[in-house]
């Protein structure tokens, strides 16, 4: 009987070839989907036709929805189930975010007609419009806000210098108004928050609930291999050449790694029956330090 196995993992599991690989290997995936992988305007098709959520937490603000699927990656098809799932916290960032965004867009927009020393002054409102365009498309902002300019032209003499003729240049002024499309913003950000899990395990295999938590836990995992490639038992660079000692340097710290993971699961669970913190714990060992140190 083949032993099926659950990978889960960030965005960049995600690519549909890999999706498709697992699937083909009957195994199954839990992954985010990128906004590569599920558009903003998908995403937003989704949660608008969704008539029925699943509460997630005690509130009812954390909650999520089901929507299957057949997906077809070369040759090969299978079903996918999409969770997706909304979170306030989430959302908070997001908005944020957002907002940090098109401030700084508007802002930027309004720096650029303001002359100063060492800045080269836009030639004609054809720069202008391209400058604009550059700063919402670099910003994601494009479709939040109309742009108006009014340009006015002046034309001075420039006298004859040396053996340069006496010429006529023109000289342009811009006034640039910002006019957010507040409608698209509000559509934008009743959106945000919104996230979409893709997976092809069966509901009795991994329901919503479990899906949700499995993925939150992902960071425990990630918390461990950080760990074993940087941190506490630190694997790189690796000056070892031959195979066997390098698997077994690896499985050395993995040792390591696991000793060390029990111990803080048993000191988590000893200040949770003493319902106190790490904190307490160190002012008690300082404290101890002291009396000994009087007692000497």
């Amino acid at each position: 009987m083949q032993r099926v196995y659950c990978l889960w993992g960030d965005c960049k599991l995600g690519s549909i070839g890999n999706r498709s690989i697992i699937a083909q290997k009957e195994h199954y995936y839990l992954t985010p989907l990128s906004r590569l992988q599920m558009s903003f305007r998908d995403l937003e098709g989704l949660v608008n036709s969704a008539n029925e959520f699943m509460c997630m937490g005690e509130n009812d603000e954390t909650k999520a929805f089901e929507h299957v699927i057949d997906r077809q990656h070369e040759q090969h098809m299978w079903q996918e189930r999409l969770i997706v799932a909304y979170s306030p916290t989430y959302a908070h960032a997001q908005i944020a975010q957002f907002d940090q965004q098109t401030t700084q867009s508007e802002q930027a927009i309004q720096a650029l007609r303001v002359i100063k020393q060492g800045k080269t002054p836009i030639k004609n409102e054809e720069e202008l419009r391209q400058k604009i365009k550059d700063i919402l498309h670099r910003s994601k902002t494009t479709d939040f806000f109309d742009v108006q300019i009014q340009t006015t032209t002046t034309q001075t003499i420039v006298r004859k210098y040396a053996n340069k003729p006496q010429e006529n240049r023109l000289k342009f002024t811009f006034e640039v108004t910002v006019i957010p499309n507040l409608d698209a913003m509000k559509a934008h950000k009743d959106i945000l928050g919104w996230r979409v899990y893709a997976t092809n395990a069966p509901k009795q295999a991994l329901n919503t609930q479990k899906a949700m938590q499995t993925y939150k836990d992902e960071y425990k995992v990630e918390y461990r291999f950080n760990q074993l490639q940087n941190k506490t038992a630190a694997l790189m660079p690796i000056y070892l050449q031959k195979d066997e000692r390098i698997k077994a340097l690896v499985r050395i710290l993995m040792m390591a790694i696991k000793i060390l993971s029990i111990i803080q699961y048993k000191a988590r669970e000893a200040l949770k029956k003493t319902q106190s913190q790490v904190k307490d714990f160190f002012q008690e060992i300082l404290a101890e330090r002291q009396v000994s140190r009087l007692l000497k």
